[in-house]
């Protein structure tokens, strides 16, 4: 059986097992009013039933669009396939459509959305002429009434019947959020063809903090669902707000160090701070957004991009992004490179006792009262240190050694002394570093300038000239 005749299966079996609910509940579900009650004991009870009644319309009418759209792509389907493929999958679909009653459930369950509807509408006109009794009886002046009414319907709402769960996330009043908010909403709830109550109910559950306040005092009624849009949008969703909300995260912008990923947040967050600026008619080039880049840029950084410019390219915000993703590309390639390490080249790990022998050896060796478990000598330091090369203890510095003469032959030889890749120490390896110069041909953070995957190409440039 096809994919396609799968979900008709199951979604036919969801949609009898809902019109069965419906049918069980469809004397309870309609307007009640006890004249031996209170006025606001009858909101209450008709304020549940019509919670009920959205459930149950929201979950039949979603079913129902999904066989409709299902029997639409089987058709498709039939025509896509070869003539010879088409009797077989014919033949499958008439014994679904015959054991399942597939034209009579979708009768049935159109009767149902149809009656649902009715209902839904009825229970509206009721509860209003409730509430419009329930003020004059309380004799306040109308402008206190409508707030009256919305702390009489909040507090009598149940929250028994669950809708069903659209994973819409929440709102709290962010002007930068107003778009991306509204664009998820209207695709999940706000397009389709919900009752325009149940689209206020989900919106008053996904507004939080500032934006749930501005829309409190508005009942939950079907006319004050595009109220409450307007009320959003015009708090929140002004354009002049968002451009000066955005200036300000600009000016607030920061790299936090100058390691790779820190630089990659920094990034993101400027693509995303310009596309925000694009998207409300911002000039995303504008020269002051040039300026609080170059500010927030490390120095070196800055430097390096400068470099990578062409001359006869104009130095802007776009040419700066281009160039700092190219940067920031290369770094993560290199940073990928030099922390790789194959199968042969993973040593065994020391046991225990062969850890507390050689710390034991190393305290003996300190001077008294000092201690270098964590010392991480500088590039500099380390060209100096003895005077003795790391990989071959000849009398010169790690850069200029001519025994391991090239990058990868000296990265082996150092994997194979134990010593750490960043700054050459035997003390430790590479994981508990403390080093953070940086290499000055890749500007990588993560091996020492000896080991740099550049150095080859650049020591033969140095012997040419």
């Amino acid at each position: 059986m096809s994919s396609i005749l799968k979900r008709i299966k199951a979604s036919n079996k969801v949609l009898l097992q809902i019109l069965n609910e419906t049918k069980a509940k469809k004397d309870d579900l309609k307007a009640k009013i006890d004249d031996h009650k209170e006025n606001e004991d009858n909101i209450e009870t008709n304020e549940a039933i019509l919670e009920q009644i959205v459930y149950q319309y929201s979950r039949l009418k979603q079913v129902y669009d999904d066989l409709k759209q299902s029997d639409a792509d089987f058709n498709l389907h039939t025509k896509s396939i070869t003539k010879d493929e088409r009797p077989q999958l014919s033949a499958e679909m008439d014994k679904l459509l015959e054991e399942s009653n597939f034209h009579e459930t979708l009768m049935y369950a159109l009767e149902a959305i149809n009656l649902l509807e009715a209902r839904r509408r009825d229970l509206e006109r009721v509860l209003k002429k409730l509430t419009k009794v329930n003020a004059n009886d309380a004799t306040i002046n109308r402008n206190s009434s409508i707030v009256s009414t919305e702390n009489t319907t909040s507090h009598s709402i149940k929250t028994s019947i669950k809708y069903p769960e659209i994973d819409i996330g929440n709102f709290d009043g962010d002007p930068i959020q107003y778009r991306s908010f509204f664009d998820i909403f209207d695709a999940l709830v706000g397009d389709t063809e919900m009752p325009d109550i149940t689209k206020l109910i989900y919106l008053k559950r996904s507004c939080i903090g500032k934006a749930k306040n501005a829309i409190a005092q508005y009942p939950t009624t079907s006319e004050n669902y595009q109220i409450c849009r307007n009320v959003l949008k015009n708090r929140f969703g002004d354009e002049k707000h968002v451009i000066m909300t955005l200036h300000v995260e600009l000016q607030n912008l920061q790299v936090g160090s100058p390691k790779t990923s820190d630089l990659r947040k920094f990034s993101e967050d400027v693509e995303r701070i310009c596309s925000l600026f694009e998207l409300v008619g911002e000039d995303a080039n504008h020269r002051q957004i040039l300026v609080s880049l170059e500010k927030a840029l490390p120095k070196s950084v800055l430097d390096r991009l400068l470099l990578l410019k062409k001359p006869t390219e104009e130095w802007d915000v776009e040419t700066l992004r281009k160039y700092l993703q190219q940067y920031l590309s290369n770094r993560e390639h290199v940073d990928a490179v030099q922390n790789f390490k194959s199968p042969s080249q993973e040593q065994p790990k020391q046991t225990s006792s062969l850890v507390a022998t050689r710390k034991q050896g190393q305290r003996q060796n300190q001077p008294q009262g000092k201690s270098n478990q964590n010392f991480c000598p500088s590039q500099q330091q380390q060209r100096g240190r003895k005077g003795k090369c790391p990989f071959c203890n000849e009398s010169h510095g790690p850069s200029r050694c001519n025994v391991f003469g090239t990058s990868e032959v000296r990265k082996n030889r150092a994997v194979q002394r134990n010593l750490c890749l960043k700054c050459l120490s035997s003390k430790h390896d590479s994981s508990s570093c403390s080093n953070h110069f940086e290499c000055r041909l890749c500007h990588s953070f993560e091996h020492h300038l000896s080991l740099c995957h550049l150095i080859n190409s650049y020591q033969a440039e140095r012997s040419h000239s």
